[in-house]
């Protein structure tokens, strides 16, 4: 059997081109120099970061992230992040509230102090007890989990939910009227 039958691959997409995302919570922020950091696991007394490049908005508006580069993994005190936080965070009105799986924060993020992604040396750091200080993150944190779970949100709608033809739209508005 062969693959014949298969749809080409779509060509690499062009990130580079692509503006960057830019949320109402930065206004007046160049957002260029941040770093997009999702609270990716927690497993208490420790939690893993995911610090990847900000990401960037493609020609439909969807929001966009390299595919072509992992993210760096960094696992933290649970405490110390929060303290870090408390003193540090911005864009949320409770700056002592819990960190929780799934929380985004942008920030400056001296990248080169981490381990390469998916390296030997991450792996090491990541199975073992060791914990990453929190010296390669500087101040402001903002508090993005609010709008990136809106932005996840209207994309996993966008990918379930069926493109509607104009007429359709036409018929819907109307008959909701």
């Amino acid at each position: 059997m062969t693959a014949d039958w298969l749809p080409k691959a779509p060509a690499r997409p062009p990130f580079r081109r692509w503006r960057h995302w830019h949320p109402p919570a930065l206004e007046g922020v160049d957002v260029a120099e941040l770093s997009y950091i999702v609270v990716d696991e927690i497993v208490t007394p420790t939690c893993v970061l995911a610090v990847t490049e900000w990401p960037r908005v493609d020609g439909k508006g969807r929001v966009r992230f390299r595919l072509d580069a992992r993210p760096h993994l960094v696992r933290v005190s649970v405490h110390e992040l929060t303290r870090y936080l408390a003193k540090h965070r911005t864009g949320i009105r409770n700056k002592r509230r819990e960190v929780r799986i799934g929380d985004v924060f942008a920030a400056v993020a001296d990248t080169d102090q981490l381990p390469p992604p998916e390296s030997e040396a991450e792996a090491h750091e990541l199975g073992g007890s060791r914990l990453t200080p929190l010296t390669w993150l500087e101040p402001p944190v903002y508090d993005l989990t609010a709008p990136a779970r809106e932005v996840a949100k209207i994309a996993q709608y966008s990918a379930v939910t069926p493109l509607l033809k104009p007429e359709e739209v036409k018929r819907l508005v109307k008959k909701g009227r």
